[in-house]
């Protein structure tokens, strides 16, 4: 390049040197303010990232006492089942709503024959159960008031009633000789998945159930406050340093992908975790300068954070009925509980083992006992337990294989439970 080319650039040359030194005073102006803020947030992070992983609630859950058998018995089946699931409830669940009904009084139950579409499938049991309500849901819980609307339908006579096998399930007999009403299958199957999302909804808010089992506020807290104002910061940081406007508005475009995923994603527990490892290092590779140490420091107490601070949690008063209901499921498995004689409380246990997803073991186990019964009108899941066991499993397989997606959605509060409530009967070979 000849001289008087080089004389020419000369300006453009002079002009990014200023740029560039005007740049970096403002960050050399900037390093000991983002550094003090930077230690502050760090100091914070330090400290929820201690109790994330200490958390008294847990160790309470973990450690604490167990109340006995009787007390797990005396709750209704949904409470059970809330503590298991840790409020994410599945399809299947509807089971322990009704049980709960029955089991307050509000609803009378009938053991009868299924009906002839039901049974179109060759797998389907032959009998079914009937709920019938019984007294006025005025008093109920919201998600209990809107669950007796969404699913009891009003009969001629003028009682409200709902039978199992007027749920919509895809399987192999109403899909092979039903297919032309496919299309219909699959509008009220649709229908029924967006109505159990409500009730869902309604039901993880229930202030009864938050006596046993809540959301952790701090979480929300962290989730919704702490990670913004964080990441606004990191931004600031960001634009103050050094890296050029690209790196800048990769490193902010990666912020703001990462927070939508956060906020609005699933599983948001083992997603931000995983997320945030990603965004530290798009962060890291978008230019944060030396001098920033406290800043890129915050990396591994946010990810513990993330990763053992639990969106929900049984409370000091529920811990205790968690452990006692863990112990009960174990006592069931292993063939070591002590029923009582007393037929009502049977029929209960039978009702929890069933919401539990431990139904078939607890027949196979049990069932002499139960067939000693001779009221069956008065306990109709004690009239042919063996039936009772059945009909349940097959329900329990068929929800899965028609609402796969609200499980695979609830996964992270609970198991399928695929070892206790679909372990005998003869719905296993249908899907």
């Amino acid at each position: 390049m000849e001289y008087t080319e080089n004389k020419e650039m000369l300006p453009t040359m002079l002009a990014e040197e200023d740029h560039y030194k005007k740049k970096l005073s403002m960050r050399n102006d900037w390093l000991p303010i983002s550094e003090k803020v930077s230690l502050v947030f760090f100091i914070l992070f330090l400290v929820l990232s201690l109790y994330a992983i200490i958390f008294p609630k847990r160790l309470v859950r973990f450690f604490g006492r167990s109340v006995d058998f009787s007390e797990i018995e005396k709750l209704d089946s949904f409470i059970l089942v809330a503590l298991k699931r840790k409020l994410k409830f599945m399809p299947e669940d509807i089971n322990a709503v009704l049980f709960r009904l029955h089991q307050k009084g509000y609803v009378s139950v009938e053991h009868i024959p299924s009906s002839l579409e039901y049974q179109e499938d060759e797998y389907a049991p032959d009998h079914t159960f009937t709920f019938i309500l019984e007294k006025e849901s005025s008093d109920l819980s919201e998600h209990e008031k809107y669950f007796i609307d969404w699913l009891f339908t009003e009969t001629q006579d003028g009682k409200r009633v709902f039978s199992l096998d007027q749920i919509p399930l895809s399987t192999i007999g109403t899909e092979t000789q039903n297919w032309r009403n496919k299309e219909q299958r699959g509008r009220e199957i649709r229908n029924f998945e967006k109505q159990f999302k409500e009730w869902k909804k309604l039901a993880s808010k229930d202030p009864e159930l938050h006596r046993w089992i809540e959301p952790v506020k701090l979480r929300k807290i962290f989730k919704y406050g702490i990670i913004p104002v964080w990441l606004i910061w990191t931004v600031i940081n960001l634009i103050m340093g050094m890296g050029d406007r690209l790196e800048v508005y990769l490193g902010m475009g990666g912020i703001a992908i990462v927070y939508l995923f956060i906020a609005f994603g699933k599983h948001d527990r083992v997603l931000s975790t995983i997320l945030f490892f990603i965004l530290l290092v798009v962060i890291f590779a978008a230019g944060l300068d030396p001098g920033m140490e406290y800043l890129q420091a915050t990396a591994f107490p946010l990810i513990l954070i993330s990763a053992f601070l639990p969106t929900v949690s049984s409370t000091y008063y529920g811990a205790a009925y968690y452990r006692g209901m863990k112990k009960w499921i174990k006592g069931l498995r292993k063939n070591q509980l002590q029923l009582p004689t007393d037929e009502a409380r049977l029929e209960t246990c039978f009702q929890h083992a069933i919401a539990l997803e431990q139904g078939s073991l607890f027949e196979s186990y049990y069932g002499e006992k139960i067939h000693a019964t001779t009221t069956g009108e008065l306990y109709p899941f004690l009239i042919a337990p063996v039936e009772t066991a059945q009909i349940y499993s097959y329900h329990h397989i068929a929800l899965q294989s028609t609402y796969s997606s609200s499980y695979s959605s609830s996964s992270g509060g609970g198991s399928s439970g695929s070892s206790g409530g679909s372990g005998g009967g003869g719905g296993a070979g249908a899907f």
